[in-house]
């Protein structure tokens, strides 16, 4: 799929996700089954405040860890070892364990199929940006960390 194809995708999942708000909460069209697809473009799943809020009504926040992939991506040992530490696991000592846990496999790496398509257009990453505002606001005061308003360029 090309750039422009995106935007327009995108565009639409935007417009369905607006329409549902007209009617509904956040969460009933975050969960809502029977919004039309919109092929390639998984708006819902970025809503991260709407499905942590639910999990948070279950459980106590020092049950959740909560971090961000592209901290996972550029750093997989420091958030391997948060992990492991959070799980309460200790330290891994077999070196094979060491090899599996913490070096990064490239074979799952999207990143052929990302340059295929190309880099996203700024009006998307804008649209984008605009959309989730609101609700990674809500996500960083949730978590009490701004790095999850990602203001970053690079991150949408």
């Amino acid at each position: 799929m090309r750039s422009g194809e995106v935007f327009r995708h995108t565009a639409l999942a935007i417009n369905i996700f607006q329409s549902c708000l007209k009617n509904n909460t956040v969460r009933s069209c975050s969960y809502d089954p029977n919004l039309p697809p919109t092929r390639t473009v998984r708006l819902r799943l970025g809503l991260y405040e709407v499905y942590l809020r639910d999990w948070l009504s279950i459980f106590p926040r020092d049950q959740i860890l909560v971090h961000r992939l592209e901290d996972h991506s550029k750093d997989l040992h420091t958030t391997m070892t948060r992990v492991f530490k959070f799980l309460d696991l200790g330290p891994i000592t077999n070196q094979s364990d060491k090899d599996a846990i913490f070096m990064s496999n490239a074979k799952r790496s999207q990143k052929k199929r990302y340059d295929s398509i190309g880099q996203m257009l700024p009006k998307t990453r804008r649209m984008l940006n605009k959309f989730y505002r609101p609700y990674n606001q809500r996500l960083a005061e949730l978590l009490n960390d701004t790095d999850y308003l990602w203001l970053e360029k690079s991150s949408v």
